[in-house]
């Protein structure tokens, strides 16, 4: 899989979900758009397949008969993958053992909050954010969270170029 991930936190992310599917719990990641989403799932669900693991995407504007089918899963996949919108605290899960917050500070607690709610178990928690806001770095200080700081840059990824160009 090296090189083919997009970003470190992709990385991050989808080996800490396949942990929790190897020991047979749910793990979802929710993200602030339906275009973030999508890129995840497509980058998590060739993985996923080729390690047999169930992988299933989620947003608010799908139809019901997708939808029906998503929630039927959460209800009895034990060892599934989800990805999607804020719309994944919609669902109720039968096993959740992961919960992956992307771009925390564009979800905000609440969402975060509503999905902790909806599961059984207390689900391990990763939230994720390229840039922190004050309440993830006071939650790292005070509670009982670990920062990681990823300072690699993605294997195959362009040198970014900055030039100024003068009209004529």
């Amino acid at each position: 899989m090296q090189g083919d991930v997009g970003s470190g936190k992709t990385i991050v992310a989808f080996y800490a979900m396949v942990g929790a599917s190897g020991s047979g719990h749910q793990s979802i990641i929710t993200c602030p758009s339906s275009i973030l989403a999508r890129q995840h799932y497509n980058e998590f669900k060739k993985y996923a397949k080729a390690l047999g693991i169930p992988i299933f995407f989620f947003t608010g504007d799908m139809g019901k008969r997708e939808k029906n089918r998503v929630k039927k899963a959460a209800l009895s996949k034990e060892n599934a993958i989800f990805v999607g919108t804020r719309s994944l605290n919609n669902l109720v899960y039968s096993k959740l053992g992961l919960l992956i917050v992307d771009e925390e500070q564009k979800e905000g607690v609440g969402s975060k909050d509503a999905l902790l709610k909806k599961s059984q178990l207390l689900p391990h928690q990763i939230l994720m954010s390229a840039t922190p806001i004050p309440r993830t770095l006071a939650s790292t200080v005070f509670s009982n969270f670990e920062a990681l700081r990823i300072n690699a840059k993605p294997a195959g990824r362009k040198p970014i170029i900055t030039e100024l160009i003068r009209d004529k």
